[in-house]
């Protein structure tokens, strides 16, 4: 969708949106004149305007009152099943988690508990039910435990829990408050890093470092063995990886060619691989559909690449969309994300001018170091 389209369909939702509701029917077939596509465009976007005024005028009041009510009933020293609840740990908008005894050998847990007041709503119990599953399929050394799931006694709200192993420590936000970090904790901290879930749910993508070949696109199957294995080692840094909607194909960027570039290359079934960007490019995104990938040029451009691919893999045409700049110093990395269709993007940005830290320059700095 062109920029001017989209300041027609702006305009048109402010001037619809200053009308009564029972107005707008008429207004739009009048300021629309025949040209359906942008009066459906329009009226979703009526739609979702009325669902979210909705939503802020009452609900979340009620939501509120009731999440307080039950937060007033602790959990704790209930019993849930056999795992005795001995005191909280933390809460977040997908439930609480306590320290437990686990009555029948006697060892502490970790259980995270969905709040009554949310596992009556569909979309969240769907997605802490999902969590356990994947959860309880992993077998790593960096991944949690999954030891049990359950659900609570109708009279303690039937609230569903997940019971794991019991990690003691500090989080990293709390060790970067405390004394500086040694060089070597912190390149054990940054050494593994996520960079994608594949669709169907089979692999987790992720980038490891190592000392000989830098950093390195490994994959950890969530079914079958759960070996961890390194799917792009080179001499080469090799990051980002993501794949394809239908898993064929593993987009990533490289700098083997001395600066970095977006690659695509199949994935799992061998053939080569196809250099996609030119003129550098980092942070590669494939669309819902896997027709179009992508990716952030040095200079601040976000490219669109229409792609052919099954069973082999054809850059058919590329053009810029938009420019935007990353948030932070130079070299920072571009985060954008893009709906489903590839029509609309969410993008973290600069608006305005950056203001320019003052350049200190030192001199006879040998000097100053030996007194």
């Amino acid at each position: 969708m062109t920029p001017e389209r989209w300041q027609q369909i702006d305009k048109l939702l402010e001037e619809a949106l200053e009308l009564e509701a029972s107005k707008r029917a008429a207004f739009l077939d009048q300021a629309c004149a025949g040209d359906e596509a942008l009066s459906r465009k329009v009226e979703d976007l009526l739609a979702a305007h009325g669902r979210a005024e909705s939503f802020i005028e009452t609900p979340a009041l009620e939501v509120a009152a009731q999440a307080m009510a039950e937060q007033a009933r602790s959990m704790v020293g209930r019993q849930l099943g056999h795992y005795q609840i001995l005191a909280l740990l933390g809460k977040g908008g997908m439930g609480e988690v306590y320290r437990a005894r686990d009555t029948r050998i006697g060892r502490e847990v970790a259980i995270k508990v969905l709040p009554a007041v949310y596992s009556r709503d569909a979309e969240r119990l769907r997605r802490f039910e999902q969590e356990a599953r994947a959860a309880g399929m992993l077998n790593h050394p960096n991944i949690l435990v999954v030891h049990d799931i359950g659900s609570a006694s109708p009279e303690s709200g039937g609230a569903p829990y997940i019971v794991s192993e019991l990690l003691e420590g500090e989080t990293l936000r709390a060790r970067l408050n405390g004394s500086a970090l040694t060089p070597r904790k912190a390149i054990d901290y940054a050494l593994k890093s996520p960079s994608h879930w594949s669709r169907d749910g089979r692999f987790i993508i992720y980038q490891q470092t190592d000392p000989k070949t830098k950093r390195d696109v490994w994959v950890l199957p969530v079914t079958g063995d759960r070996k961890p294995f390194a799917f792009l080692q080179t001499p080469a840094n090799e990051e980002e990886g993501r794949l394809s909607p239908d898993g064929r194909w593993m987009a990533y960027v490289s700098d083997e060619s001395g600066r970095y570039e977006v690659y695509v290359q199949s994935f799992l079934s061998g053939g080569g691989k196809r250099q996609v960007s030119t003129g550098g490019g980092i942070a590669a995104q494939w669309r819902g559909d896997g027709k179009e990938l992508f990716y952030h040029t040095p200079d601040g451009k976000l490219m669109a690449v229409e792609v052919r691919s099954g069973a082999t893999f054809e850059v058919v045409a590329t053009k810029p969309l938009f420019e935007f700049r990353a948030i932070g110093s130079v070299g920072t990395y571009p985060s954008y994300t893009a709906t489903a269709d590839g029509q609309r993007f969410m993008i973290s940005t600069l608006v305005g001018n950056e203001s320019s830290a003052p350049l200190t320059v030192v001199v006879n700095w040998a000097a100053a170091l030996k007194r």
